[in-house]
């Protein structure tokens, strides 16, 4: 039987129907999931990327664009076929985004630069900023250097200088005519500070570990173990407990792949709200993570084909004779999570108080991972896999046996100090920043 402290928790099924100005955000994360699969076949070991920037780029798209160009974005998407239902859709998720918070700073912001000359139509200028806050500005795309340096700028400025550079002057060509970008920003403290960092092995290999900063904390976190993803979810929040670092750590070491699939049928959203709490001493790696790369054959994979080709139709962004295609999607993000917080809220700490403190279980958090920046209200923001540390002294494990590494011991299992599995629960198997290049 698992441990005392390891909830099981069964994943409902079936959809649940929103009003149009309320955000189904099961339906409209799907796409969060199929970019994580995407994201997935490349050969990086630790990646992260922003669903929310990225579908507000599309968004933008979505906005000016008719005929098949759109059908395929809200296809992506999963927007509703009916084109106001859809922008409800669109509309309800700006909203979330860009509600206030006064202990978290969360900032998301878009810019349309178009090429001098170019007839912007007033409807899609006033969407992009009402709905969107964001602007459309002319930008003399005959001086690329000037025209990087403005969207470079702005995007630093954005990003509080964590990502002083999304393109470059060779992304731009002579037919260049309109760029479209978001960005993302997100800081936050832990709602419960981390006590200490100390060294500690993170399994890299079925003989292999690497020794990394692993950072503590003993408090009160919702925890369960998931049979449908084959996996534990653990949520850590921060100040403002809308928004909280989900943690899915797979039973398996391997079982990384299996588990972005099997999110595609058991969405996070749904899970977090039935989460229990649980007392625990959790240990952490200390990691970075970083993704910068063109998205055009990721959404060409997806199914979004035409407004990449002579076949693209963003008639309702531009009047006059002007044609336009999308000729590239840009994406940057980046995320670091540090021992940085505050101490627990009243609420957490008196809770915590009913419990002794033996009665605290160790979990770590010691294998291949993925990651989410969850928003109650909005759904993902960020999203990604830590895998293998960047810096750390790598510990060869000979058929599984305990080493000792400077006075401490090592074991080659699990965030229990058990083999795995952690138990032997039965397991049920049953789914930054953004830039869009613009020529004619």
């Amino acid at each position: 039987s698992p441990p005392a402290s390891h909830t099981v928790l069964s994943a409902p099924s079936g959809v649940v129907s929103q009003k149009n100005d309320q955000l189904d955000q099961e339906t409209f994360s799907y796409l969060d999931i199929e970019l994580m699969k995407e994201f997935q076949g490349g050969d990086q070991n630790n990646w992260v990327m922003s669903p929310a920037s990225i579908k507000t780029a599309l968004s933008l798209v979505y906005e000016g664009a008719n005929g098949e160009t759109a059908e395929e974005l809200g296809m992506a998407m999963r927007l509703p076929e009916n084109s106001v239902l859809a922008r409800g859709q669109l509309l309800a998720f700006q909203r979330s985004l860009q509600t206030p918070s006064n202990l978290t700073s969360v900032r998301s912001a878009s810019r349309v630069l178009v090429r001098k000359g170019m007839q912007v139509k007033e409807p899609y200028r006033m969407t992009v900023g009402k709905d969107y806050g964001g602007d459309v500005v002319t930008a003399d795309f005959d001086h690329p250097d000037e025209v990087v340096k403005e969207v470079n700028a702005w995007c630093n400025d954005i990003t509080k200088g964590a990502i002083p550079q999304i393109i470059s002057s060779g992304s731009l060509t002579a037919d260049s005519s309109l760029i479209i970008v978001n960005a993302i920003y997100f800081h936050a403290k832990w709602k419960t500070q981390f006590e200490s960092t100390t060294k500690g092995c993170f399994i890299t290999g079925k003989d292999e570990c690497t020794m990394t900063d692993m950072m503590r904390v003993r408090g009160t976190f919702r925890k369960a173990l998931v049979p449908t993803l084959n996996s534990y979810v653990i949520e850590l929040p921060y100040e403002d407990s809308r928004y909280s670092l989900v943690i899915v750590l797979p039973t398996r070491r391997n079982g990384i792949r299996q588990v972005v699939k099997d999110l595609a049928h058991n969405p996070l959203g749904p899970i977090l709200e039935r989460l229990p709490f649980n007392y625990l001493i959790l240990h952490v790696p200390k990691f970075t993570a970083e993704y910068s790369q063109s998205l055009k054959k990721v959404l060409i994979d997806l199914g979004v084909n035409t407004m990449f080709s002579d076949a693209s139709d963003l008639s309702g962004m531009f009047g006059g004779p002007a044609h336009t295609k999308v000729t590239d999607v840009i994406h940057k993000a980046k995320i670091d999570v540090t021992e940085d917080g505050t101490t627990a809220s009243a609420g957490t700490a008196v809770f915590a108080e009913t419990l002794s403190q033996s009665s605290a279980i160790p979990f770590k958090v010691d294998h291949p991972f993925l990651f989410f920046i969850h928003d109650a209200a909005a759904g993902s923001l960020f999203g990604g896999q830590y895998s293998k540390p960047k810096d750390g002294q790598p510990i060869q494990m000979m058929n599984g046996q305990t080493l000792m590494y400077d006075g401490q011991r090592i074991r080659p299992y699990g965030p229990m100090s058990q083999p795995y599995p952690y138990g032997r629960e039965k397991r049920n198997r049953t789914q930054p920043q953004a830039t869009i290049f613009v020529d004619y």
